[in-house]
């Protein structure tokens, strides 16, 4: 049996709530100002409201994107001479990096040809 995805629970709990929250407002708040809404108004929030939870409920079943997958043979951008330690933009995200072989000047294009943890290992691309 499946477990429940928290993040699938709370999606779901949260539309329930807006269309909670729709309906006291409208027919009990709203009328104790004297705020009477059309019934077309009240038909497109009732139509709006699912749409924005079906919405919710398509991002939250996505896997969160926490920049941790593996970057070999990603190619970038050196930002900082690297040799022990530097920086490298790849895509647009900036990663620590280093190098094995020779010093990598700013602005040389690089690819990674490993990774430990969050430090990239990275050469000089000599393809670009």
């Amino acid at each position: 049996m499946k477990r429940l995805n928290p993040r699938l629970a709370v999606a779901v709990a949260a539309s329930l709530l807006d269309e909670i929250l729709l309906v006291v407002a409208v027919l009990w708040i709203l009328p104790l100002f004297g705020i009477h809404l059309p019934l077309w108004v009240v038909l497109i929030l009732a139509v709006i409201f699912p749409a924005t939870g079906a919405l919710t409920f398509v991002i939250v079943r996505k896997k969160p994107n926490l920049g941790f997958e593996n970057q070999i043979g990603v190619k970038g951008l050196a930002l900082s001479r690297i040799g022990k330690k530097g920086t490298v933009r790849i895509g647009r995200e900036n990663w620590a990096a280093r190098t094995e072989g020779p010093v990598v000047e700013p602005g040389t294009p690089v690819v990674v040809i490993g990774q430990n943890a969050l430090i990239l290992s990275v050469v000089p691309d000599h393809a670009a």
